[in-house]
């Protein structure tokens, strides 16, 4: 009954101490994950701060291409209007400003033709910058519904 009695309280010893380590164990996941789910926050936040970046950069390329756009319609109604004005002017006055109208067409159509590349250039960066926003934008979902 003895020889009992003490192994009953060896079982007990070792039980309290199992319990122990468990609770210790649980413990220590339970920080783990708390560590990992703060990390994954930051992550999301990283990701949504960097999708409010390209959003920026690329509303910014917009208003830049519309800019452009806009001046290059104003500067093309000018140069139609002095087309326009050249051509009304007296025959003699028409053939010096028409010698000087060729010269500021072929002008025009040089800058006209860097302006379309430059518009080009901003159009497939704006397109560049959206496809890089739906990439980002994907990422942080994914990552917020990992979290």
């Amino acid at each position: 009954r003895q020889e009992w009695a003490a192994e009953a309280a060896a079982a007990k010893r070792d039980l309290a101490t199992a319990r122990q380590e468990a609770r210790a164990a649980e413990e220590k996941a339970a920080k783990e994950l708390q560590d990992q789910a703060a990390a994954l926050r930051d992550m999301a936040a990283r990701h949504q701060t960097d999708i409010d970046d390209v959003r920026r950069t690329t509303a910014r390329g917009q208003a830049a291409a519309e800019d452009g756009i806009q001046t290059l319609a104003e500067r093309h109604r000018e140069l139609t209007e002095d087309y326009q004005h050249h051509r009304s002017a007296t025959e003699e006055g028409f053939r010096a400003h028409a010698d000087r109208a060729h010269e500021s067409d072929e002008a025009h159509q040089r800058h006209w033709a860097a302006a379309e590349a430059q518009l080009r250039d901003l159009a497939d960066r704006a397109k560049h910058q959206s496809a890089e926003q739906q990439r980002v934008a994907v990422e942080g979902e994914e990552g917020r519904r990992q979290l």
